[in-house]
C-alpha cells in the first residue's frame, strides 16, 4: 500500500473490538485478515500483541506495545500493623494421623454447642484457643500436600507460616517425613514436630526423637531448637500443648498485617460450581476483602458477590490470615495464583489479561520443552516427525506449508502422515512407532484415541488457531538447534616483558587495560588477529606480592601453563586475553 506508516500504541492484550477502535480497521476487516491466517476470532474475542500486529501490517500500521502500569500497591505503613494469627499447615507421611488430628483440633475447639453441628464448608479452617488468659485465634490451611510447595515456588506465594510435622510414635521418620523436612526447609518455612499415636502400646517417643535428630530435628529437651509436642489425634491427648505451642512459635515471628490496605491474598481452592460459577477459596494474608470488592486472579477477575468463612456462613467482610470461599469471578483460577484487590473492573481485567498471556508463554515453553523430547539425530541433522489431522483440507495445507517454511539445515520438521478427519487409531500406531507426534487442528479427540495415546505414551497437542502452532513449531525448532561454543573476553592485558621462571611455566609482565585478569582464567595470546598460544593463569603478582585479581589500570606478573600453540612464540606487545568459552544455541 501507498499509505504513509502509522505507528499506534496499544496494550499487549486486548479484544477485536478494542483493536478497531485504536487503529480505525472495521471489526469484520480485522477478523478477516485473521481468518485467512487460520485465526477464528470474534468481537470480544482476546489477541496478543503479535497477533494484532499480523493485522496491522496489512493495514501499514506499526503497533507499539504500551507500557502497561502494575496495580497500585498502597504504601505500608508499620503504624497501622496489628497482629495476624498465625497459618499453620499439618504435613506428614500417609497413616501417620494428618487427618485425624486436624479433625481432632477442629472438634475440640469450637463451641460445646456447636461440636458435632458444624459442616465445614472448605479444608481450611480457623479455630479458637485461650492463651494467657487471651482468646486468640489460629487458621489451619490443609493444603495437598507436597504440591502446594511447589505452586508456592511458582506463584512467588507463601502460604503458611508453619509446618506441623505429623510422625507417629510407633512407625518413625518415613520416607514422605524426609520429603516434607526438604520442603520445608527449601522454603524456609520453620517446622514444629506433633509426635502421635502415643496411646499405641508399641508407640517409642524416644526412637522416633532419635531418628528425626537424624534428620537434623532436635528438640528442646535434648539441647536443640525443635519445639515437639506428644499428642494422640485418636484420644485427643496433647492438643491444647499442641496448640500453646504453636501460639508460643508463631509468636516470635511478630505476625502483622494491616487490614486498612487493599485486600491480597493466595487461592488454596477452586471449582467450578452449579448456581455460583468459577468459586475460588482464598487465603487473605493482608488487607480486607469485602462484599463488592473487584479483584484479578491470575487470569480471572471479577466483582466479589459472595464471601463465605469456612462453616460456609455468609459474611460481608474476611480479614487477613482468614480462609474464605468468594464467587464472582470470570474463569477458575489455579491453585497458588494470588488475589489483588484493584479499583475498577478495567484495570482487573488489564492485570488478568497480562496473566493470561505470560500463562500461554509458559505454556507454548513447556510443550516445546515435551515436543523436543520426541526429536532424533538423523546423521547432523535433528528431526522432528509429526501427524498431522486437521478439520479441512485449507486448513492441512496451511499447518503442512507452516512446517515445510521452519526446517532449516541444522533441525528438520516433517509431516510423517497427514489426512482430513478425526484421529485415528492407524495414527497412534504409525505415531507410536516412529516416535511422532500428533498434531490435531479444530477437532475434538475422542475418548477411546486419547486413552490409547496414553496407553501408545503418544503425544496428542490440539490447535483452534494456527498462530499459536506457529508459535509452537517455532520454539521447537529454536529449542533444537545445536549448542555452539563462543569465546567471551573477560579482561586484556598488554604484554610489555616475557620471562620463564624456574618451574618451566610462562611468566609475562604487563599493563592490564580492561577487565579483571583472575587466577585460574583461560587465557590466549594474540599478535593482530592470530592466537599465538592458549593456556590458564595459575599465578598473578602485583610487585612481590601474589594476588587473586588484578584490575583494569594495573601492572602485573603473570604466570601461566601453555596447553596450545607456540610458547617460543610469545612477546613484548603481543595482547593476552582473558577467556571465557560458553555454550550458546545457534540462531535460525
Amino acid at each position: 500500500m501507498d499509505k504513509e506508516t502509522r505507528e499506534i500504541v496499544i496494550p499487549s492484550v486486548l479484544t477485536v473490538k478494542e483493536l478497531s477502535d485504536l487503529t480505525d480497521i472495521s471489526v469484520n476487516n480485522i477478523i478477516t485478515v485473521l481468518f485467512r491466517f487460520g485465526i477464528m476470532a470474534t468481537i470480544n474475542q482476546d489477541i496478543d500483541f503479535d497477533t494484532a500486529q499480523i493485522v496491522a501490517d496489512e493495514f501499514n500500521i506499526n503497533l507499539v506495545t504500551a507500557q502497561e502500569e502494575a496495580p497500585t500497591v498502597a504504601v505500608e505503613n508499620e503504624a497501622n500493623k496489628t497482629e495476624r494469627p498465625p497459618v499453620v499447615t499439618i504435613m506428614g507421611h500417609v497413616d501417620h494421623g494428618k487427618t485425624t488430628l486436624l479433625d481432632a483440633i477442629r472438634n475440640t475447639s469450637v463451641a460445646e454447642k456447636e461440636a458435632g453441628g458444624i459442616t465445614q464448608a472448605i479444608s481450611s479452617y480457623q479455630v479458637n484457643v485461650n492463651y494467657e488468659n487471651k482468646e486468640r485465634i489460629i487458621t489451619f490451611v490443609d493444603t495437598p500436600g507436597h504440591s502446594a510447595f511447589e505452586a508456592m515456588r511458582q506463584h512467588g506465594a507463601s502460604i503458611t507460616d508453619l509446618v506441623v510435622l505429623v510422625v507417629a510414635a510407633n512407625d518413625g521418620v518415613k520416607p514422605q517425613t524426609i520429603e516434607t523436612i526438604k520442603h520445608a526447609r527449601r522454603y524456609n518455612v520453620p517446622i514444629l514436630v506433633a509426635i502421635n499415636k502415643i496411646d499405641l502400646p508399641e508407640a517409642d517417643v524416644e526412637r522416633t526423637k532419635r531418628e528425626l535428630a537424624d534428620q537434623e530435628l532436635i528438640g528442646e529437651a535434648w539441647g536443640g531448637q525443635t519445639v515437639m509436642v506428644e499428642v494422640s489425634a485418636k484420644k485427643r491427648e496433647g492438643l491444647d500443648s499442641l496448640l500453646d505451642s504453636i501460639l508460643l512459635v508463631t509468636d516470635l515471628m511478630e505476625l502483622k498485617a494491616n487490614e486498612e490496605l487493599p485486600a491480597s491474598g493466595v487461592v488454596i481452592e477452586s471449582e467450578l460450581v452449579s448456581g455460583l460459577g468459577p468459586i475460588a477459596v482464598v487465603l487473605i494474608q493482608n488487607g480486607s476483602l469485602k462484599l463488592g470488592d473487584i479483584v484479578a486472579i491470575g487470569s480471572s477477575y471479577g466483582k466479589v458477590r459472595l464471601i463465605e468463612d469456612y462453616r460456609g456462613k455468609k459474611i460481608r467482610l474476611a480479614r487477613p490470615s482468614q480462609p474464605v470461599r468468594i464467587a464472582g469471578l470470570s474463569t477458575v483460577p489455579s491453585f497458588g495464583e494470588r488475589l489483588v484487590e484493584v479499583d475498577n473492573e478495567h484495570e482487573a481485567r488489564a492485570i488478568a489479561r497480562q496473566n493470561n498471556a505470560s500463562n500461554n508463554r509458559d505454556k507454548i515453553r513447556k510443550l516445546a520443552e515435551a515436543l523436543g523430547k520426541n526429536s532424533r539425530l538423523v546423521g547432523n541433522q535433528r528431526e522432528l516427525l509429526l501427524v498431522v489431522k486437521a478439520d479441512t483440507q485449507g486448513s492441512l495445507n496451511a499447518i503442512t506449508e507452516l512446517v515445510q517454511s521452519v526446517s532449516n539445515d541444522d533441525v528438520v520438521v516433517r509431516v510423517l502422515k497427514s489426512g482430513v478427519g478425526l484421529v485415528s487409531e492407524q495414527d497412534i500406531e504409525a505415531a507410536a512407532t516412529s516416535k511422532a507426534t500428533i498434531i490435531v487442528f479444530n477437532q475434538k479427540n475422542p475418548t477411546i484415541i486419547t486413552k490409547l495415546a496414553d496407553q501408545k505414551k503418544v503425544q496428542i497437542h490440539t490447535y483452534k488457531v494456527i498462530y499459536e502452532l506457529e508459535q509452537l513449531i517455532n520454539e521447537v525448532v529454536r529449542d533444537l538447534m545445536p549448542e555452539l561454543l563462543v569465546e567471551r573476553e573477560v579482561a586484556k592485558l598488554q604484554i610489555l616483558k616475557r620471562f620463564r621462571d624456574n618451574r618451566k611455566k610462562m611468566v609475562v609482565g604487563g599493563s592490564v587495560e580492561d577487565g579483571d585478569l583472575e587466577k585460574g582464567q583461560k587465557i590466549v595470546i594474540r599478535k593482530g588477529a592470530e592466537t599465538v598460544a592458549a593456556g590458564t593463569i595459575t599465578e598473578l603478582r602485583v610487585g612481590k606480592e601474589i594476588v587473586t585479581k588484578v584490575r583494569a589500570g594495573k601492572e602485573c606478573g603473570v604466570e601461566f601453563t601453555v596447553q596450545e600453540g607456540d610458547e617460543t612464540a610469545i612477546a613484548a606487545n603481543m595482547t593476552l586475553l582473558a577467556i571465557i568459552v560458553e555454550k550458546v544455541k545457534k540462531t535460525v
